[in-house]
């Protein structure tokens, strides 16, 4: 038969991993859940393969610029489905998205932080890996939205384009920084100390950001901080060489205020996304058939889908306020791109 990926897992976040991966199920560039088996102590999620681990890659930081734009593409179009699905996948990073150079294919893979989006229900968990966090994630606002997922996209194809450190703090040449006020001082970097006090003051984060050290009064006398921001040409010598464009678009994705961040179809409509868009919304490779073996025998219910996301939030519930969780560490590869744990293809 066709070669397949077999995810084990056993926390309760992976239950909700498969309600969602159901939901989503054959949205365009978005990985496919063909069927799963449920032990006393096990979820075992049979995933599709877009190719053996010598053909998948799983970091943009190594592709060419034309490359990078292509798949870059693809993702939005996989973001855009999820949003439209009422799902924020919650890890978007290099590792997190994957792609055959050879099929031309791409996936949105590893939904363990996703999660169902209310905009009446204040969150409980701040997923993610903290490189790629939003500024309102890293100060655990409880009510953000898909815009945390337009950040990290954002972060994503600055890496690709001007440098793999793009904002990433690091404790050495070879390891990121994983704070949280390292990672706010390197978004204020760039963004500034003026649009950061804004944001907090709005948002009702003060204290949240003085609870890292970073009071917004004294940020505005630190001389080693903007107080506006600063263009991407400025900030970075990499930045010099890359598409006007690009850099447009990346700076209209890297917006403190998430209300200001553009969403995934309006990324799509953005001038950079034109001279790639009609190649890459051809008819998809993607699987689009219904739901295989178990999953088509007994197909997930909205009630189904409910209950399964609420027994998982409340089992997860006592390590709700931290940011741990399947996919939110980072190894010491500082372009993200190392695999997750417990999957395997045959």
């Amino acid at each position: 038969g066709e070669p397949v990926v077999v995810k084990v897992t056993k926390t309760a976040a992976d239950a909700r991993e498969a309600a969602i991966l159901q939901r989503v199920h054959s949205g365009p560039n978005v990985i496919s859940l063909l069927d799963m088996i449920k032990t006393d102590d096990e979820h075992i999620l049979i995933l599709e393969s877009i190719g053996s681990p010598s053909q998948v890659g799983r970091s943009f930081s190594r592709l060419t610029a034309c490359q990078a734009q292509f798949y870059f593409c693809k993702l939005l179009i996989a973001l855009e489905y999820c949003h439209s699905r009422n799902i924020i996948h919650g890890d978007v990073k290099n590792g997190n998205v994957i792609f055959n150079a050879s099929t031309k294919s791409l996936r949105l893979i590893d939904f363990g932080h996703a999660i169902h989006h209310r905009s009446t229900r204040p969150k409980r968990r701040w997923m993610g890996t903290p490189t790629y966090k939003a500024p309102e994630v890293l100060l655990h606002y409880p009510r953000f939205d898909y815009a945390v997922d337009m950040w990290a996209a954002g972060v994503m194809l600055a890496r690709a384009l001007i440098h793999k450190h793009f904002i990433m703090p690091l404790k050495s040449k070879s390891a990121p920084d994983l704070t949280h006020p390292a990672n706010l001082r390197a978004i204020i970097s760039l963004l500034g100390t003026d649009a950061y006090g804004a944001f907090v003051k709005k948002y009702s984060l003060k204290s949240a950001s003085a609870n890292h050290g970073l009071k917004a009064s004294r940020l505005k006398s630190d001389a080693t901080l903007p107080r506006s921001a600063i263009p991407l040409r400025d900030f970075s010598p990499h930045a010099a060489n890359v598409d006007p464009r690009a850099l447009d678009l990346i700076a209209k994705l890297l917006r403190i205020d998430p209300a200001e961040r553009l969403t995934a179809s309006q990324a799509l409509n953005h001038p950079y996304m034109s001279s790639v868009k009609s190649d890459v919304e051809a008819p998809s490779e993607h699987y689009a058939g219904s739901r295989p073996s178990s999953l088509a025998a007994s197909p997930i219910t909205e009630a189904d889908e409910q209950s399964s996301l609420r027994s998982a939030d409340s089992a997860s519930s006592g390590s709700s306020g931290s940011d741990s969780g399947s996919g939110s560490s980072e190894s010491s590869s500082t372009d993200g791109s190392s695999s997750g744990s417990g999957s395997s293809s045959i």
